[in-house]
């Protein structure tokens, strides 16, 4: 029985479609908690992938990266709003969130798939050991029956031998419909890749155009409390 992987994809869908708010800092906490919480239900599904772990590490580290550009934001513009550059930083740390937490997941079921195709695989051979048999013996029933020496055990045998086959071929059907959804999974792990690279660029770019506006801007003359 499948574990529920996709569910957990679903949840990650759900709260990453979820509209920044400009300048709404409850919402931007909201996003970040349930990321939070998408990740750690990822990691119970990651049975000790090396892989997938890091990934989460990676989710986590974006995670926090969204907090302190939230954080950030809110000193300089009071009252609880976040200014715009931060609200891009934000949606771009979460953005890189999601994928590391999607890769993580694509790998364990990469990982899920690849097991079952091995046990079909092995399957696969125990069946054609079996059908060499079959062949074996349909050739020595064929040698019998130019005797004229057959029996009601024989025949059954041979029904048996039959079924046998005819599961042999649904098993087959079954492997090159794994292997389809493999080869699917290794390009939606190639596309996520591609896709991380770009946000990285353009992360990259958002922090230099940031701490450049943060060169440029001077600190405000604060309005001396009114003596009584």
């Amino acid at each position: 029985m499948k574990r529920p992987i996709f569910g957990t994809m679903m949840m990650l869908f759900v709260w990453s479609a979820t509209a920044f708010a400009a300048g709404n800092g409850a919402q931007l906490r909201a996003q970040i908690d349930a990321a939070r919480v998408a990740i750690d239900v990822t990691a119970a599904k990651v049975e000790g992938s090396k892989e997938a772990l890091a990934d989460l590490t990676q989710a986590r580290n974006g995670v926090a990266a969204a907090e302190e550009c939230l954080k950030a934001g809110k000193s300089m513009f009071g009252f609880g709003d976040v200014g715009p550059d931060s609200v891009k930083e934000v949606k771009q740390a979460m953005e890189l969130v999601e994928i590391y937490t999607i890769s993580a997941l694509s790998r364990v079921e990469f990982t899920r798939a690849t097991g079952e195709l091995e046990a079909i695989e092995k399957q696969y051979a125990a069946v054609s050991a079996k059908l060499k048999l079959f062949d074996d013996r349909k050739a020595e029933l064929a040698h019998l029956r130019q005797e004229a020496i057959a029996s009601q055990a024989t025949a059954k045998e041979n029904e048996l031998l039959k079924g046998e086959k005819t599961a042999l071929t649904a098993q087959v059907e079954q492997l090159t419909s794994e292997l389809k959804k493999a080869e699917k999974l290794k390009a939606e792990q190639s596309e996520l890749a591609r896709k991380l690279e770009e946000l990285k660029g353009e992360n990259s770019r958002l922090n230099g155009q940031l701490d450049k506006a943060r060169g440029a801007t001077t600190p405000q003359n604060q309005t001396q409390p009114v003596k009584n």
